[in-house]
């Protein structure tokens, strides 16, 4: 059961703003780490205690606090968000958490937070996230398990990693030669009163998991009660030494891990179409999709297909509130197959309504086509049952065309995954659209996919000077001042080449480098135990139609450009994972 989520650790927020320099020739700095073992280590603590309570419908909300006791490492984080903002800190840390979730498949739909540094340096959250808990017909079913197992593993370990060279090179700052982080952490997940016959799969195992020399995480689960609900506990330690290397891999992570289940009784839920979509739709966004749904209403019990549902969202869209249900059998027929320019369009209610009245007269025949012919392209039938879905909860008349993540489309003839969508997405940094990038786009653009994803980065690294500052700007931003350091350039490299349609993503890690940094700033350069020194750096991924992923630095030109190669030596990456993408826009624009 090792690992069902990300510890998010300070460490990681440190490095999302990744406030290092890009040094192209890089000279290996080796340090002596001779009779290593009789340094004494500086110990930090990280404390985190969440609480998910979980309601009578199966709808979760809660509150999680992670502080810092005193120590020159809450030091480090006051100052640091003093300098950075308060508001910016909360912004990253509501991404992380959002991201955290959509790695189970669970939608944050309301979040908020705060940061306080009077004493210890604290962050708390309070967020809402419906339908945590399922009805299966007989019992209530929480199951925790990543969407996507090798995205959340390689995110994970990034994270181990991360959060271990960046706590090292804080304390080096503060004179330590070594230090030990150690993470405690508390869940609660809170049941109804009336829960009954309570199991998780994880109340007789204990996690042990060696990171390698000196670093692990141990963990167990217990069964309490909390104010009379009945709760499951998981308590959690996760010790990193900096003197030792992290040896464990991602296919470690995935080997270990198990997905936590817990199930309870009582109290059959009663309710209406609306929730009955609302779940159906947090599992299509994910791509974690069912054979059939179960709709528990009134003296209603129902298994549905996803055809069956598509026929009643659609009667829904054309009847509003004189929608009556139906439960005869649809089949979906022929090919599923959808075209890429369909992507990030705009739709119409009122020519969506139009294909549902098709789909309506089609399901009375008894079937529905796998593939739906639109005047913007085909469309698999899950994508257009999730855009019904999307257009009514948003309740509006105009809905940004979006994918089921799993699967695949069409993209010039090419097979493309279907989650590559979400790397167009803007977020609270990354302006896409906007009148400065498109008169950039002007000037630069190729049909010629890579030559263009090329131009970008010449455009990028001509005309964006090196200046480093703590509090991120957006790339409009950086644009008009031309100004920025690598995540600004980064940044401004994804607007440009999102709103080209160019799926792109940044690039968090370390690097080897021998550069040495100014005061202030050697929080971002460190030495590793192997004798490496390595700085943090953010660089882009862009994808190319039978191409694939290519590493950029966008602060290179021509004739020196670095397209598909990277100058420097890569220590530890953590690319941008789709889920991370959805958590980013839902952070600065709203649920998708």
């Amino acid at each position: 059961m090792v690992k069902k989520n990300v510890v998010i650790s300070i460490a990681m927020l440190i490095a999302a703003f990744c406030m290092s320099v890009w040094v192209i020739h890089t000279h290996m700095e080796k340090t002596s780490f001779e009779n290593l073992e009789i340094i004494q280590p500086k110990l930090f603590k990280e404390v985190h205690e969440t609480r998910i309570f979980v309601d009578e419908g199966g709808n979760g909300y809660g509150w999680a606090e992670l502080s810092i006791p005193p120590s020159e490492l809450a030091d480090f984080m006051k100052s640091f968000v003093l300098t950075v903002g308060t508001d910016i800190i909360q912004q990253e840390y509501e991404s992380i958490w959002r991201s955290s979730f959509s790695m189970l498949g669970i939608e944050i739909d309301l979040i908020e937070s705060m940061v306080k540094i009077e004493e210890n340096f604290t962050i708390l959250l309070n967020w809402r996230s419906p339908h945590v808990a399922r009805w299966d017909g007989n019992k209530w079913v929480i199951e925790m398990a990543w969407v996507d197992p090798d995205s959340a593993a390689s995110e994970i370990l990034s994270g181990i990693l991360t959060s271990w060279l960046t706590v090292a090179s804080i304390a080096k700052e503060y004179g330590y030669k070594a230090c030990v982080m150690e993470m405690h952490s508390t869940t609660r997940i809170i049941l109804p009163e009336w829960a009954e016959n309570v199991w998780c799969n994880a109340f007789e195992n204990e996690e042990h998991m060696e990171y390698g020399r000196g670093s692990y995480s141990l963990g167990r689960f217990t069964l309490s009660q909390e104010n009379g609900r009945p709760a499951i506990i998981e308590e959690e330690l996760e010790v990193l030494d900096s003197r030792y290397l992290i040896e464990i891999r991602t296919e470690n992570l995935l080997e270990n891990h198990a997905p936590l289940l817990i199930t309870y009784s009582g109290g059959r839920p009663v309710e209406n179409f609306e929730g009955f979509f609302s779940r159906v739709r947090i599992d299509l966004k994910f791509g974690r999709i069912r054979d059939a749904y179960l709709f528990s209403g009134d003296n209603v019990f129902e298994n549905l297909t996803l055809g069956q549902i598509l026929y009643n969202a659609s009667l829904f869209l054309l009847n509003g509130e004189n929608f009556s249900p139906s439960f005869i059998p649809v089949i979906v027929v022929g090919e599923e197959v959808g075209d890429w320019n369909v992507v990030l369009r705009e739709l119409n209610r009122e020519n969506l309504t139009l294909l549902a009245g098709e789909i309506v007269a089609q399901a009375a025949t008894g079937s529905i086509p796998a593939s739906i012919q639109t005047v913007w392209g085909q469309m698999r039938y899950r994508d257009f049952l999730y855009t019904i879905l999307r257009l009514l909860r948003e309740n509006s008349d105009v809905i940004t065309f979006l994918p089921v993540p799993d699967g695949v489309l069409f993209w010039d003839n090419v097979i493309v995954e279907a989650k590559l969508a979400y790397y167009l997405l803007p977020d609270s940094f990354v302006l896409t659209g906007t009148e400065m990038v498109r008169e950039i786009l002007k000037n630069i653009y190729d049909e010629n996919k890579r030559k263009l994803a090329e131009e970008i980065c010449n455009w990028t690294g001509s005309n964006i000077l090196y200046s480093l500052s703590f509090r991120p700007p957006t790339s409009e931003e950086v644009i008009e001042s031309k100004r920025g350091q690598c995540r600004d350039y980064s940044n401004v490299y994804l607007a440009i080449a999102r709103t080209a349609g160019l799926p792109s993503r940044i690039v968090n890690g370390w690097v080897e480098s021998d550069w040495i940094p100014p005061a202030g700033w050697g929080f971002g350069a460190t030495t590793t135990p192997d004798g490496k020194r390595v700085i943090l750096h953010a660089w882009v991924q862009v994808f190319i139609p039978a191409v694939g992923w290519l590493d950029v630095e966008p602060q290179s030109m021509y004739p020196q450009l670095y397209v598909g190669v990277l100058p420097y030596s890569v220590y530890v990456r953590s690319n941008q994972s789709w889920i991370e993408a959805i958590a980013s826009y839902e952070t600065a624009r709203g649920l998708i």
